[in-house]
């Protein structure tokens, strides 16, 4: 049936499957082989699974063609000669020249970067819209920054001790020139916070420039906050420190922002909640979408006093969306209790806890069961997952998801719009989600199904808005139906 379907139909079909998928099709015939081909290698990802893969593509396999994707992992094997020399390096260079047509390039073996001819090759990539670099400290980086082209999404982490290195003045300005080349066309802009406040440093006190296209900014420190929130106007999404939050003069210098991501980096952030910012540097409010990351080993936070005069601080009465990771679930009480009472729009909130001891999980039934977060009456989806620190105990999963469940459905009662609930241990997944077209306090239970994702705030952000636009659309219908 397939060949005889219209063109554009199949190209859909190809577009919505796997690689996978793909690869069984291409089977066959040859027509469909030709039509699935393009799809298979427009993303490729170099591993020690498909070793020669490489090899291939550097001696002209017409494939190279079709790649627009290329990511070169860390777990890529060493390819050798007949003489045993390696030459990994210059493999990827002849790779990289048979690809006319590459847009994006993420590079997670430093080793790479150090070789003239990988950087000459990326260079020379004309249609490379996309470069990702991670935990680099290659010499040649500042050759590779002031070679390449305008790019619409740049996110380099480099070594912290690379930063602090003598030569790392002239790799700064070569960042800085290539931001101030792409400020039409960037994107996505992603630094650690050493580079954000090396290259700031540059660029505060160059000529104003701005960046009115970038949508996604990270990670900002306090160093150049009030810099980086003007000279980057409509951002959508941003990640930065609490203190870098705390110095910024009000939130509402970004119009567009809908993601907030604040993150723990020194202990100094610590301290911040306990000085109040004066009126005139208060933000108004938080955006949306939320998420606190207090996942730093060295720094022992207080969640649940940080958690609150954060709130008390910013206003949470716009926030639907937030994620915790890794609070202390012996402070759950003051989580649930802060959020009570300052965020009674959230929708959907994910924490993850880590305790010591058992003890400390059943705390966190407990406040199911108590319903201390009563004053959330808009919740529709919540998840806990809750990892140990210690090894030397377990708890017996059937009775902690029994006495869970039971909480679920004490809390169920409380919250009317309470829809799915899940709860995590390590990697043992139990989801109770609320039965539609029965009563309202019917639950089924679902073990191992995660029906709420467990990482990462866009994607509990877009099942919130998922949710609101289908409110959405159920109103506008019955509105249309409604007699005038």
């Amino acid at each position: 049936m397939l060949p005889t379907l219209n063109n554009d139909v199949l190209v859909t079909i190809y577009a919505l499957c796997d690689n996978a998928s793909r690869l069984e099709l291409s089977s066959v015939s040859r027509g469909i082989r030709a039509a699935t081909l393009p799809f298979v290698y427009r993303s490729i990802k170099l591993t020690e699974r498909n070793e020669g893969l490489l090899e291939m593509l550097a001696v002209g396999s017409p494939l190279a063609t079709f790649v627009r994707t290329l990511r070169v992992t860390s777990t890529l094997p060493a390819i050798r000669d007949a003489q045993g020399q390696d030459i990994t390096a210059a493999s990827t260079a002849a790779a990289l020249a048979t690809m006319p047509y590459l847009q994006e390039l993420v590079f997670e073996w430093d080793d790479m970067l150090n070789v003239d001819e990988v950087v000459h090759a990326v260079v020379a990539l004309s249609q490379l819209r996309t470069l990702r670099i991670h935990k680099t400290s290659s010499d040649t980086l500042e050759a590779l920054l002031l070679g390449l082209r305008p790019l619409e999404h740049l996110q380099i982490t480099v070594q912290r001790y690379f930063m602090e290195a003598e030569y790392s003045g002239w790799v700064t300005t070569a960042l800085a020139d290539l931001l101030r080349r792409s400020a039409a066309t960037l994107h996505r802009v992603s630094l650690t916070k050493a580079t954000w406040n090396a290259v700031g440093n540059i660029l505060s006190a160059s000529d104003p420039c701005t960046w009115p296209r970038v949508e996604t900014l990270s990670v900002i420190g306090a160093a150049h906050a009030s810099f980086v929130a003007h000279a980057f106007p409509n951002v959508r999404i941003v990640t930065a420190t609490f203190e870098a939050v705390m110095a910024i003069r009000g939130l509402d210098v970004w119009p567009n922002l809908e993601v907030l991501a604040m993150v723990l980096l020194d202990d100094r952030a610590v301290a911040s909640p306990e000085q109040q910012p004066n009126d005139s540097d208060r933000p108004r409010t938080l955006p949306r979408h939320v998420n606190l990351d207090l996942s730093d080993p060295a720094v022992v936070v207080s969640v649940g006093s940080y958690l609150g005069r954060l709130l008390e601080s910013f206003g949470g009465h716009k926030v639907t969306t937030l994620r915790i990771s890794k609070a202390d679930a012996s402070e759950t009480r003051f989580i649930f209790g802060d959020l009570s009472e300052h965020c009674p729009r959230l929708q959907c909130l994910a924490v993850d806890f880590v305790a010591e001891e058992a003890r400390e999980t059943l705390g966190v039934l407990d406040v199911i069961s108590e319903s201390e977060f009563s004053g959330l009456q808009h919740l529709r989806f919540f998840s806990i997952w809750w990892r140990r620190c210690s090894w030397r105990w377990s708890i017996d999963s059937r009775e902690t998801f029994e006495k869970f469940g039971n909480g679920v459905r004490d809390v169920g009662q409380v919250l009317k719009a309470l829809r799915v609930v899940q709860f995590c241990e390590d990697r043992t997944i139990g989801s109770w989600q609320r039965d539609s077209g029965a009563s309202c306090d019917a639950w089924t239970f679902h073990q191992g199904a995660s029906l709420i994702p467990m990482h990462g705030i866009m994607a509990l952000a877009a099942m919130v808005d998922a949710v609101d636009e289908r409110k959405g659309e159920e109103a506008s219908s019955t509105s249309s139906c409604s007699p005038s």
